[in-house]
């Protein structure tokens, strides 16, 4: 039983090895890891012990979002961790609406990108998205405005 266990346990960590090294390349040339650690629904607090998990692990793409409440602590464990600014940061910018808060405008999107990026401490984030498709066309037209001015500023 034993042998069978090592067998096993050899056969996942060539496996994660090989899963370490995809990638999908992104319109702007940049290269985004296919695995990585989604931080939903864990507190700002539990989310560092999380990350620093994953990122012993190998992980090296990050997932978390401002309506998450946890970026803070993803920031944490970034510095604690040796790998702030060596990961690929993915956030999400809550665009409102949907029962939960006014719709962001163009200043209000932009400046949900800079809170992000000070909240995750980085030098830049990687991919910032919209979290949903709420507003209406007029308003998610402007989100995709700031976010592309997000992306020129090295947000």
């Amino acid at each position: 039983m034993a042998e069978r266990e090592k067998k096993r346990q050899k056969l996942t960590e060539e496996q994660c090895t090989g899963v370490r090294d995809l990638t999908f390349t992104l319109a702007d040339g940049q290269r985004m890891p296919a695995v990585g650690l989604g931080t939903f629904q864990i507190s700002d607090e539990e989310v560092e012990v999380a990350v620093l998990s994953a990122l012993k692990l190998g992980y090296s793409h990050i997932d978390t979002a401002e309506f998450y409440f946890n970026e803070g602590g993803v920031g944490r464990a970034l510095v604690k961790s040796g790998m702030l600014n060596k990961c690929f940061i993915t956030t999400k910018v809550w665009p409102g609406g949907a029962g939960m808060g006014p719709v962001k405008s163009f200043d209000e999107t932009l400046a949900a990108c800079k809170q992000s990026k000070a909240k995750l401490g980085v030098d830049v984030i990687d991919l910032i998205i919209m979290h949903g498709p709420f507003g209406g066309r007029e308003a998610r037209i402007d989100q995709f405005r700031a976010l592309v001015e997000a992306q020129k500023l090295g947000v």
